[in-house]
């Protein structure tokens, strides 16, 4: 996909790599893309999810929902 980067960041943790960037199509549409990438010994091929502009508000409020439903079976001390 052929892209203009407006905003990039990640997120390092031990075993994983999280980048998540916003980003113009040529097209000029906006999306947000998630990539994971395994860091160490079993390094896989990245994975990416790729989020429009037209659909963001429903992925947010449906992240939002999920992330409340984890945080009631989240075990102590994690």
């Amino acid at each position: 996909m052929n892209n203009k980067a407006i905003y990039q960041s990640q997120l390092i943790r031990k075993n994983r790599t999280y980048q998540f960037e916003v980003a113009k199509t040529k097209n000029q549409d906006l999306y947000f893309k998630i990539t994971e990438t395994k860091n160490g010994k079993f390094k896989n091929s990245p994975f990416s999810v790729y989020v429009f502009e037209e659909d963001i508000n429903a992925f947010v409020f449906q992240m939002q929902n999920d992330l409340q439903q984890l945080s009631k079976y989240k075990t102590k001390g994690n």
